[in-house]
């Protein structure tokens, strides 16, 4: 098989590490995000 169609263990490695770092980083978005609503819902809760 040609080389383009069997990657090297080192490349899925790689690409793996990539996800995590992605979702790790994504997954933290989410929470500040979720963080800033909850607290300005709490803000407007105490105007009523």
């Amino acid at each position: 098989m040609s080389e383009l169609s069997q990657p090297s263990n080192a490349r899925i490695a790689k690409n793996a590490v990539m996800l995590y770092i992605r979702m790790f980083f994504t997954m933290l978005i989410g929470l500040y995000t979720s963080c800033v609503v909850r607290d300005d819902e709490a803000k407007l809760e105490m105007l009523r």
